[in-house]
Protein backbone atom coordinates (compact mmCIF):
# COMPACT_ATOMS: atom_id res chain seq x y z
CA UNK A 1 0.00 0.00 0.00
CA UNK A 2 1.05 3.63 -0.33
CA UNK A 3 3.14 5.12 2.47
CA UNK A 4 0.33 7.31 3.87
CA UNK A 5 -2.06 4.34 4.04
CA UNK A 6 0.64 2.16 5.63
CA UNK A 7 1.32 4.79 8.30
CA UNK A 8 -2.40 5.17 9.02
CA UNK A 9 -2.92 1.40 9.30
CA UNK A 10 0.22 1.04 11.44
CA UNK A 11 -0.99 3.76 13.82
CA UNK A 12 -4.42 2.12 13.99
CA UNK A 13 -2.83 -1.26 14.82
CA UNK A 14 -0.57 0.34 17.44
CA UNK A 15 -3.42 2.16 19.19
CA UNK A 16 -5.54 -0.98 19.24
CA UNK A 17 -2.69 -3.08 20.59
CA UNK A 18 -1.59 -0.65 23.31
CA UNK A 19 -5.11 0.00 24.59
CA UNK A 20 -5.98 -3.67 24.78
CA UNK A 21 -2.65 -4.67 26.27
CA UNK A 22 -2.78 -1.98 28.96
CA UNK A 23 -6.40 -2.57 29.93
CA UNK A 24 -6.03 -6.27 30.76
CA UNK A 25 -3.70 -5.80 33.77
CA UNK A 26 -5.68 -2.73 34.87
CA UNK A 27 -8.91 -4.75 34.87
CA UNK A 28 -7.26 -7.70 36.65
CA UNK A 29 -5.55 -5.58 39.33
CA UNK A 30 -8.65 -5.21 41.54
CA UNK A 31 -9.79 -8.86 41.46
CA UNK A 32 -6.20 -9.97 42.12
CA UNK A 33 -6.00 -7.63 45.09
CA UNK A 34 -3.10 -5.58 43.73
CA UNK A 35 -3.01 -2.24 45.55
CA UNK A 36 0.58 -1.06 45.15
CA UNK A 37 1.19 0.90 41.91
CA UNK A 38 4.59 -0.79 41.60
CA UNK A 39 2.86 -4.18 41.48
CA UNK A 40 0.41 -2.91 38.84
CA UNK A 41 3.43 -1.71 36.85
CA UNK A 42 4.93 -5.20 37.22
CA UNK A 43 1.72 -6.73 35.80
CA UNK A 44 1.82 -4.30 32.88
CA UNK A 45 5.49 -4.91 32.12
CA UNK A 46 4.91 -8.67 32.27
CA UNK A 47 2.10 -8.56 29.70
CA UNK A 48 4.17 -6.33 27.40
CA UNK A 49 7.21 -8.60 27.71
CA UNK A 50 5.18 -11.76 27.02
CA UNK A 51 3.40 -10.01 24.14
CA UNK A 52 6.82 -9.32 22.64
CA UNK A 53 8.01 -12.90 23.14
CA UNK A 54 4.87 -14.38 21.56
CA UNK A 55 4.99 -11.85 18.70
CA UNK A 56 8.60 -12.85 18.01
CA UNK A 57 7.63 -16.53 17.98
CA UNK A 58 4.60 -15.79 15.79
CA UNK A 59 6.59 -13.85 13.20
CA UNK A 60 9.53 -16.26 13.03
CA UNK A 61 8.25 -19.82 13.48
CA UNK A 62 4.49 -19.32 13.56
CA UNK A 63 2.26 -18.23 10.70
CA UNK A 64 4.66 -15.31 10.04
CA UNK A 65 1.91 -12.73 9.86
CA UNK A 66 3.03 -9.16 10.67
CA UNK A 67 0.81 -8.78 13.73
CA UNK A 68 1.35 -8.09 17.41
CA UNK A 69 0.16 -10.87 19.70
CA UNK A 70 -1.44 -9.60 22.87
CA UNK A 71 -3.67 -10.75 25.65
CA UNK A 72 -7.26 -11.80 25.10
CA UNK A 73 -10.30 -10.42 26.86
CA UNK A 74 -11.90 -13.87 26.65
CA UNK A 75 -9.74 -14.96 29.60
CA UNK A 76 -10.82 -12.14 31.91
CA UNK A 77 -14.20 -13.53 33.10
CA UNK A 78 -12.73 -16.89 34.20
CA UNK A 79 -9.78 -15.09 35.80
CA UNK A 80 -12.11 -12.84 37.80
CA UNK A 81 -14.16 -15.89 38.87
CA UNK A 82 -11.02 -17.73 39.99
CA UNK A 83 -9.93 -14.70 42.02
CA UNK A 84 -13.34 -14.66 43.76
CA UNK A 85 -13.02 -18.30 44.90
CA UNK A 86 -13.43 -18.59 48.70
CA UNK A 87 -10.16 -20.56 49.07
CA UNK A 88 -8.25 -17.57 47.67
CA UNK A 89 -9.94 -14.96 49.86
CA UNK A 90 -6.91 -14.43 52.11
CA UNK A 91 -4.29 -15.27 49.45
CA UNK A 92 -1.69 -12.82 48.19
CA UNK A 93 -2.09 -11.56 44.64
CA UNK A 94 0.87 -13.62 43.45
CA UNK A 95 -0.81 -16.81 44.66
CA UNK A 96 -4.05 -15.83 42.90
CA UNK A 97 -2.10 -15.19 39.70
CA UNK A 98 -0.37 -18.60 39.96
CA UNK A 99 -3.78 -20.25 40.42
CA UNK A 100 -5.10 -18.49 37.31
CA UNK A 101 -2.02 -19.54 35.32
CA UNK A 102 -2.39 -23.16 36.45
CA UNK A 103 -6.08 -23.22 35.52
CA UNK A 104 -5.34 -21.77 32.09
CA UNK A 105 -2.56 -24.30 31.47
CA UNK A 106 -4.89 -27.19 32.33
CA UNK A 107 -7.61 -25.63 30.16
CA UNK A 108 -5.21 -25.27 27.23
CA UNK A 109 -4.13 -28.91 27.55
CA UNK A 110 -7.80 -29.92 27.42
CA UNK A 111 -8.32 -27.66 24.41
CA UNK A 112 -5.32 -29.22 22.64
CA UNK A 113 -6.73 -32.69 23.32
CA UNK A 114 -10.10 -31.70 21.89
CA UNK A 115 -8.39 -30.21 18.83
CA UNK A 116 -6.07 -33.14 18.13
CA UNK A 117 -8.69 -35.82 18.80
CA UNK A 118 -11.00 -34.65 16.01
CA UNK A 119 -13.88 -33.80 18.35
CA UNK A 120 -13.64 -30.19 17.20
CA UNK A 121 -14.59 -31.19 13.64
CA UNK A 122 -17.78 -32.75 14.97
CA UNK A 123 -18.53 -29.71 17.12
CA UNK A 124 -17.95 -27.28 14.25
CA UNK A 125 -20.76 -28.92 12.29
CA UNK A 126 -23.09 -28.05 15.17
CA UNK A 127 -21.84 -24.46 15.58
CA UNK A 128 -22.70 -21.64 13.23
CA UNK A 129 -22.22 -17.86 13.25
CA UNK A 130 -25.67 -17.68 14.82
CA UNK A 131 -24.35 -19.51 17.91
CA UNK A 132 -20.90 -17.89 17.93
CA UNK A 133 -22.07 -14.25 17.88
CA UNK A 134 -23.99 -14.48 21.19
CA UNK A 135 -20.95 -16.15 22.76
CA UNK A 136 -18.71 -13.25 21.75
CA UNK A 137 -21.34 -10.80 22.99
CA UNK A 138 -21.53 -12.60 26.35
CA UNK A 139 -17.76 -12.31 26.78
CA UNK A 140 -18.05 -8.55 26.30
CA UNK A 141 -21.10 -8.24 28.54
CA UNK A 142 -19.47 -10.26 31.30
CA UNK A 143 -16.78 -7.59 31.53
CA UNK A 144 -19.37 -4.88 32.20
CA UNK A 145 -19.31 -5.42 35.95
CA UNK A 146 -15.57 -4.76 36.05
CA UNK A 147 -15.33 -2.04 33.40
CA UNK A 148 -18.36 0.11 34.28
CA UNK A 149 -17.16 1.15 37.76
CA UNK A 150 -13.76 2.09 36.31
CA UNK A 151 -15.40 4.13 33.54
CA UNK A 152 -17.54 5.86 36.18
CA UNK A 153 -14.48 7.04 38.08
CA UNK A 154 -12.75 8.46 34.99
CA UNK A 155 -15.26 10.39 32.89
CA UNK A 156 -12.66 11.46 30.34
CA UNK A 157 -11.63 7.88 29.59
CA UNK A 158 -15.24 6.68 29.50
CA UNK A 159 -16.25 9.54 27.20
CA UNK A 160 -13.35 8.94 24.84
CA UNK A 161 -14.20 5.25 24.70
CA UNK A 162 -17.82 6.03 23.77
CA UNK A 163 -16.63 8.58 21.19
CA UNK A 164 -14.32 6.02 19.57
CA UNK A 165 -17.05 3.37 19.53
CA UNK A 166 -19.49 5.76 17.83
CA UNK A 167 -16.82 6.92 15.38
CA UNK A 168 -15.72 3.44 14.37
CA UNK A 169 -19.20 1.93 14.19
CA UNK A 170 -21.20 4.81 12.67
CA UNK A 171 -18.87 7.17 10.81
CA UNK A 172 -15.93 5.14 9.51
CA UNK A 173 -18.04 2.56 7.61
CA UNK A 174 -19.35 5.39 5.43
CA UNK A 175 -15.90 6.92 4.94
CA UNK A 176 -14.32 6.13 1.62
CA UNK A 177 -10.68 5.06 1.85
CA UNK A 178 -8.31 4.37 -0.99
CA UNK A 179 -8.14 0.62 -1.56
CA UNK A 180 -5.09 -1.06 -2.92
CA UNK A 181 -4.65 -4.52 -4.31
CA UNK A 182 -1.68 -6.75 -3.74
CA UNK A 183 -0.50 -9.02 -6.44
Amino acid sequence: PPLAMSLFLGLQHYLTMVGATLSIPLILADPLGVKDPADVAELMSTIFFMSGVVTLLQTTVGTRLPIVQGGSFAFLPPAVLICAHPDLKEAAWQERLRTIQGAFIIGSLLEMFVGFSGVMGILLRLLSPVSIAPTVALVGLSLYGVAAPKAGTDWLLGGLTILFIITTSQILPRTRLEHTTFG
